[in-house]
């Protein structure tokens, strides 16, 4: 039976390499080792530590003023394409720095209010993942408020241009359909049980008059960041009323702009009042950290209880994503096989592939603030934004669809999305990139900004405790790449076909021992290089 019910025990190394890939993007020896001596308790609650970002803002080292996103006048546009990449990068940065949930969780609010990179100024965007980073340890329901008003949210769903005399439905149905409550079943023609259509017109006569300022001069006095604002001439002034699915609830019709404000967060207290919007949430969060099925069992035993505590707490996602990383069901310690559902289930984003073998491996990524050119334009933008996450399926934070990337939410292959014959190639030339120092995505071989030296990784990665001896050297691999450990036929592939390769284990020792002695890495580095490559491009660490 599907358990909520706490796990009460030592972490230990398979549990410890499993909640830091579902719930950080740093995946470093030294973390795996200090969460394994770590109660299950204890190493979540450490995951929840507040930690300031490195990188507060990014610059642009092509630029005579490079650190833009607080200066007026604001950015020329014809730039602003590659300062968005810019500011993906000190993202992605921070993501990686410390064994921390919040940036998980910034990606998890991120495809629940999907916005994409293509709209708005890098300015718009840089507030819009500031808001997201303010509300990642804060309630849903409080966010939803504040994305109302967000200038890039405003401009991608053209909520901007919703009036009284023109209205536009566009934010209404995807807060409805998307960001909220979710449509549930369809039970008759413009009812889906959990709305309707009249509710999506009644909706979009609530959020009439809200305007972006992408001057960035409207301040949000709760989070100090820019954000839009009303005209209340816009904005139809009559009393709206929803359907039985919100108890035919009667939104009273404003006279003053406070009244507006008011009106809207009664809309969006009605909708978070309704259970179905806690479940609907709930089951995002599940397919985001847990699996991709939900089964009866799941939704009675999980989906249910979290809920619960999601409304408990009105909305605020620390206590439910707690409760859930905390459980018996999330280390699928609550049946008799434990190795059958969760632990290796899921196919790494790009996102989560990339991160990993960076923080794992130590790879020399350059370092924003002393070696901006490097970090910013060609490993950020020249080679992660414009080559690998497009090619690998995520362009991030760039969605194709308001719906955000299909492997969160498309029913019924989810994390299968990631992994597929147009995605295949950049998931498996990635390492061979960074080793080789130039792109090798879709026929370009411009540097990228960093070179991977294997031989130098095995000399001074303490994931490696016995280098001249083959065998522990392949173990310690497998030990902290792999979701799970590999019987002996598995072990003996990557071992003997693939590593030793012919070569009789004394030799390697040789080798290796000559290798220190002369600085000749003319035999060892083809076969680091090749057991390197095959174990990234290998079906356990692609899964986690």
């Amino acid at each position: 039976m599907a358990s909520i019910n706490p796990l009460n025990q030592v972490l230990g190394q398979r549990f410890s390499k499993h909640l830091l890939r579902r719930a950080s993007f740093r995946f470093s020896k030294q973390d795996i080792d200090n969460f394994t001596v770590l109660s299950v308790d204890a190493a979540v609650e450490q995951l929840f530590l507040s930690v300031a970002d490195p990188v507060p803002e990014p610059q642009d080292p092509q630029d005579a003023v490079p650190f833009w996103i607080n200066n007026i006048p604001l950015v020329n546009i014809n730039s602003d394409g590659r300062k968005k990449s810019y500011v993906k990068g000190a993202w992605m940065y921070n993501a990686m720095s410390s064994a921390t949930i919040k940036h998980k969780l910034i990606l998890f609010l991120f495809n629940q209010f999907t916005v994409s990179t293509g709209t708005g100024k890098s300015t718009e965007f840089f507030d819009y993942l500031q808001l997201l980073d303010f509300y990642s340890f804060g309630s849903m329901k409080d966010l939803a408020l504040k994305v109302t008003y967000n200038s890039l949210m405003l401009k991608y769903l053209d909520n901007n241009t919703n009036s009284d005399n023109n209205p536009n439905e566009n934010y209404a149905r995807e807060f409805l359909e998307l960001f909220t409550i979710g449509k549930g079943p369809q039970v008759a023609p413009g009812n889906y049980t959990n709305y309707t259509e009249e509710d999506i017109v009644e909706a979009a006569k609530v959020l009439t008059g809200i305007r972006n300022d992408s001057s960035r001069s409207v301040f949000d006095p709760l989070t100090g960041l820019p954000q839009g604002y009303i005209n209340f001439n816009k904005h139809d002034i009559y009393d709206k009323t929803f359907s039985a699915a919100f108890q035919n609830t009667t939104i009273t019709g404003a006279t003053t702009i406070q009244d507006v404000e008011q009106e809207i967060i009664d809309f969006i207290a009605m909708i978070f009042d309704q259970t179905a919007t806690a479940t609907y949430i709930c089951r995002k969060l599940y397919h985001f950290f847990v699996g991709d099925t939900i089964s009866t069992e799941v939704e009675n035993d999980i989906i249910a209880p979290l809920s619960a505590t999601l409304i408990q707490y009105n909305y605020n996602l620390v206590p439910c994503v707690k409760q859930l990383l905390k459980s018996e069901h999330f280390y699928d310690m609550d049946d008799s096989d434990s190795t059958d559902e969760i632990i290796g289930g899921m196919i790494k984003s790009p996102l989560q592939l990339l991160t990993e073998l960076t923080t794992l491996f130590e790879v020399p990524v350059p370092d924003p603030v002393t070696d901006a050119y490097n970090f910013y334009h060609l490993y950020s933008h020249n080679f992660l934004m414009a080559k690998y996450f497009p090619g690998a399926g995520m362009p991030l934070f760039e969605p194709n669809s308001v719906a955000g990337y299909p492997a969160y939410y498309q029913d019924p292959y989810y994390s299968k999305y990631w992994f597929d014959s147009s995605t295949i190639i950049s998931r498996y030339k990635l390492l061979s990139s960074f080793i080789i120092g130039r792109n090798q995505l879709g026929g370009f071989t411009s540097l990228i900004g960093l070179t991977f030296d294997v031989v130098d990784c095995v000399q001074t990665n303490s994931l490696f405790t016995d280098p001249e001896n083959p065998s522990a050297l392949v173990s310690d691999m497998i030990t902290y790449m792999l979701p799970e450990g590999v019987d002996s036929d598995r072990f003996s592939y990557f071992y003997d076909d693939i590593f030793l390769d012919g070569m009789m284990p004394y030799n390697w020792t040789v080798a290796w021992n000559d290798f220190l002695t002369t600085q000749d890495d003319t035999v060892v580095r083809p076969r680091l290089e090749q057991i390197f490559t095959f174990l990234v491009n290998s079906p356990e660490f692609q899964t986690y």
